[in-house]
């Protein structure tokens, strides 16, 4: 029988497993603890049984799965590839030292890395955003899409205190328009409400952004796609990597912001005429 105090199944074990076992430092050992509470936690509002039970052999690779693709349209390439590298070598753990009854993921589940092929492609995104505003979907919707196509991340779009940060970026005259007659939205806490008051959570707005997409038949990872907008906004608007730390909280000077600075310096040769 488990720890009842652990957060997933056989939480301790595994984390002692991997320090004594695996010779990884403590830090290492709790961030992949963390990570799995998280993954789990996730799982047990999809499966009424795991949240009954507790009993990890209750979820199917079905479950699995389509929680890994919600992962992929919210996250970034690098981070679902962790998180899918330490849930397999969870599972190794369940088959090999405790002997569970659970499928080995290793092999049903793709270790195929996401590919960020799309980053450097040429998306229209003014065109894109000017199809939104001007099309039939919600309010909401709309304000979802254009904040993702200036390269915000989901969790930035549900953060306090993000309207009054965009407001001296770089905006269209359609774009202000709509923000401006967006009940002033500049002066919210939050982008996303409840009739009650309360902040949309971060699944509701996916949702909102999700139908953007499909309705301009975006149908690429959403992580492939907000990295393209980033680069466009970089590219678009020559920001230095004091600009990128500024409106996307992205290091000044890491892999990251080199990168993304890099990829907007080719991009911005590559389509010169375009923007």
């Amino acid at each position: 029988m488990h720890n009842t105090n652990d957060r997933f199944p056989y939480e301790q074990e595994f984390r002692t497993f991997k320090i004594r076992r695996d010779n990884v430092l403590i830090k290492t050992a709790d961030d992949y603890c963390n990570k799995l509470a998280l993954f789990f936690e996730e799982l047990r509002q999809s499966n009424i049984i795991f949240n009954r039970t507790n009993d990890v052999t209750k979820i199917s690779v079905s479950d699995i799965d389509n929680y890994f693709y919600y992962l992929s349209s919210v996250v970034s390439p690098r981070t679902y590839n962790n998180i899918h590298k330490v849930i397999n070598q969870y599972y190794r753990f369940l088959l090999v030292q405790k002997r569970l009854n659970v499928p080995p993921l290793i092999w049903t589940i793709t270790t195929q890395k996401i590919e960020s092929y799309l980053s450097e492609e040429w998306v229209d995104w003014d065109n894109k955003i000017d199809q939104v505003l001007g099309g039939n979907l919600q309010p909401r919707e709309k304000l979802s899409f254009l904040l993702f196509a200036k390269g915000l991340s989901l969790t930035q779009m549900c953060k306090k205190d993000m309207p009054s940060k965009i407001q001296n970026w770089e905006w269209r005259t359609n774009e202000l328009d709509f923000l401006n007659g967006y009940n002033n939205i500049f002066k919210f806490d939050f982008f996303f409400y409840h009739r009650d008051g309360a902040p949309l959570a971060h699944k509701t707005v996916a949702k909102l952004l999700s139908k953007a997409n499909q309705s301009i038949e975006l149908t690429q990872k959403h992580a492939l796609l907000k990295e393209n907008a980033r680069i466009h906004c970089i590219a678009t608007n020559q920001l230095n990597a004091e600009d990128i730390y500024e409106r996307y909280q992205i290091k000044v000077g890491g892999t990251v912001s080199n990168e993304l600075l890099n990829k907007a310096k080719r991009y911005r040769v590559k389509y010169e005429s375009k923007l």
